[in-house]
């Protein structure tokens, strides 16, 4: 189910990009479908990122900048 959803993720994110056009953030909606925005929000997005859930059950997610002198980083 995971790879699914990240292509899922990733056409989704496509299609806003180029359009502008979506209901909802396209991470979201693999986030649901994977249960685990950890796994969904940095496949797509890449880089620092923290998925939760508010409490509406909605996910949400922060992408903090990375400081320019950090080339990689393994967590």
């Amino acid at each position: 189910m995971a790879s699914a959803t990240v292509v899922l993720w990733a056409r989704s994110e496509a299609y806003r990009r180029l359009t502008g056009q979506t209901s909802r953030p396209a991470w979201e909606l693999a986030a649901q479908l994977e249960t685990h925005p950890d796994n969904a929000g940095p496949a797509g997005l890449g880089g620092l990122f923290v998925g939760t859930r508010d409490s509406d059950g909605r996910f949400r997610a922060l992408v903090p900048p990375i400081h320019e002198c950090w080339r990689v980083v393994v967590a």
